[in-house]
């Protein structure tokens, strides 16, 4: 990995960090806030309101309109924006000492657009770098979240518990270091190319996509689910359940955090089958959410709103790379998936709000009375139930998603292979060309015919080298390298006894090229179908003759095969790109 490489990675973790820090921010002064200044559960709730749906529109312009922004400055701009918020949050008593909650709701809305900038461009610029593995490298990405969140509580809560919670500004001014930090760290970075529509219009199909929307939505239950109990597990568990605020904070909010780290960070290093992980996620946190909406039991309680943070602790990284791999168009699908996140952990925690405060203010019933339940206690009963309704609903699409694997891989090779012109000069391993081998053996070949095919996998240096040179002789241009450095190629033969038109083994020969060809892309292989140089190879008997092959076989094609620098990208494939005619 180049020192720029770790550069970008740095900058995008600590812009990571920053952001636990903005949604986290206000959910731990709470309580504060309602003590110093009065506000209502509504008003708290409504500023987590504000942070995501700020992120909402942001990622919904970005979504149609990212053609039009400097990528790059947007990256590097996200954690001073941020610091703009933080700065104008910490003044709100100073600036307007009369109305306090316009000048928290004001930083809000500042630092909460830098998130949505984050959410949208810091995932596209990790999964633009070079990987072995893109979906442990997004899960490092969102650990960094979830531990930024750990320490950020564990933070909070002791510097309030020191300099008391009417000093609350302090910690803002405290934290500001990091986004400081990160913007430092960004200015010296250069980022990777991104891919993104060229105009609008290229959208419109992308629009049409059932894949897309499907993602949309469990990104929506999904940070709904998780966000839900991020938001209000601090005060469920002081107002409901009875604990001391260090307490509920502590061993609250940082056990959630510290469980959706330890997921993340679990599978970053050993993950895999990343829609299992995801059901499996939605159903835990569906008995989590049960348990703390049902329980009284206040230890029992703890745990549930612990353990939640494991069971959803994938469910936005993983949704990230459901999307990534099925719909083609990079950061106009992750604008996407951050809208719909955004969407759902903005409504699902003002409701939770708003239910609170209705149930709050009613007549309590009688059924309630007996089970020791004051009003406020069963408000925040009937708010969380939303979380639990958000997590019933994400093990539906879970469910889905996880059917529909198999044949979404398959459609994700078919839109990442590409023609590699570059090589390493380093051969696949002798693994790897048995497999490339066997996927040309299950080819389907007309009437079975199979004795009217040959193989040839030539590693010979001298033979591709004087291919190489006779083709880029033929082709008028002899500094050429028509074979690009390739060091195996694998030579499909047959028998040719008719017209090319009407031979059918022309067709068996394209096919087990591409069977190879895709098998390639699974493997991480370059590869590369060749034409041109066979045409010039059955031309130069004397290229042939050291070929030795079965007496009535002629080359038909060929597929260069080798280690490569580059890797594969799912493609954006335009509708009908090919005349397309339909016959009913």
């Amino acid at each position: 990995m180049s020192a720029n490489e770790k550069r970008v990675r740095m900058g995008c973790y600590i812009t990571n960090v920053t952001m636990s820090i903005v949604a986290h921010l206000s959910p731990i002064l709470f309580i504060p806030f309602r003590n110093l200044y009065g506000f209502s559960y509504s008003l708290l709730g409504a500023l987590v309101l504000i942070n995501f749906v700020t992120q909402f529109c942001v990622d919904w312009i970005f979504s149609f309109f990212s053609h039009k922004f400097n990528i790059t400055l947007a990256v590097k701009s996200t954690p001073v924006i941020a610091s703009v918020g933080f700065v104008l949050y910490a003044l709100a008593p100073v600036l307007f000492p009369s109305v306090p909650y316009l000048g928290i709701a004001l930083g809000t809305l500042v630092f909460s657009a830098a998130s949505g900038l984050n959410e949208v461009l810091i995932s596209p610029v990790i999964a633009a770098l070079p990987a072995d593995n893109p979906e442990r490298e997004m899960s490092k990405l969102h650990s960094t979240y979830a531990w930024g969140v750990v320490a950020f509580v564990v933070f909070a809560t002791l510097f309030l518990f020191l300099v008391g919670e009417e000093n609350w500004q302090f910690l803002v001014v405290a934290v500001l270091v990091v986004p400081v930090v990160a913007a430092l760290v960004f200015a010296r970075a250069e980022l990777p190319e991104m891919e993104k529509p060229e105009r609008a219009s290229n959208i419109l199909p992308l629009l049409k996509s059932k894949g897309l929307w499907v993602c949309v939505f469990a990104m929506f239950v999904g940070g709904a689910t998780e966000v839900t109990m991020a938001q209000w597990s601090s005060s469920y568990l002081e107002r409901a359940l009875g604990l001391d605020k260090v307490i509920g904070d502590v061993l609250g909010v940082a056990l959630f955090a510290t469980s959706l780290g330890l997921g993340r960070t679990l599978y970053a290093s050993r993950g895999k089958n990343v829609e299992k992980v995801l059901l499996l996620g939605g159903i835990g946190a569906a008995c989590c959410y049960a348990i703390a909406v049902f329980t009284n039991v206040s230890w029992l309680g703890l745990a549930a709103c612990a353990l939640t943070g494991f069971c959803v602790s994938m469910l936005w990284p993983g949704t990230l790379v459901v999307a990534s791999s099925r719909v083609s168009g990079s950061v106009f699908v992750f604008a996407m998936m951050a809208a719909g996140g955004d969407l759902g952990a903005s409504v699902a925690p003002q409701l939770v709000g708003a239910i609170t405060d209705v149930v709050s203010a009613s007549a309590l019933p009688a059924w309630a009375s007996e089970l020791g339940l004051t009003s406020e206690t069963l408000g925040m009963k009937c708010g969380l139930a939303v979380g639990l309704l958000c997590a019933l609903l994400s093990v539906a699409v879970y469910a889905y998603v996880y059917k529909t694997r198999k044949k979404e891989k398959g459609m994700k090779t078919i839109y990442q292979r590409r023609t590699i012109r570059s090589y390493t000069g380093e051969p696949v391993s002798q693994g790897e060309l048995a497999e490339l081998l066997k996927s040309a053996y299950a080819a389907p070949v007309g009437r079975a015919r199979y004795d009217t095919l040959h193989l040839c996998v030539i590693t010979q240096k001298e033979f591709l080298a004087d291919l190489d040179r006779a083709t880029a002789e033929a082709n008028g241009n002899p500094s050429s390298h028509p074979l690009y450095g390739a060091p195996t190629m694998i030579l499909i033969s047959s028998q040719i006894n008719e017209p090319p038109q009407d031979n059918v083994n022309y067709s068996n020969a394209a096919i087990i090229a591409q069977n190879m060809a895709l098998t390639a892309v699974e493997l991480g292989v370059g590869a590369c179908h060749i034409w041109g140089a066979i045409r010039v190879l059955n031309k130069r008997a004397d290229l042939l003759e050291r070929l030795s092959l079965p007496e009535g076989m002629i080359p038909c094609c060929a597929l260069i095969v080798g280690k490569t620098a580059e890797t594969y990208q799912e493609r954006q494939i335009q509708n009908e790109r090919i005349a397309t005619s339909y016959l009913k």
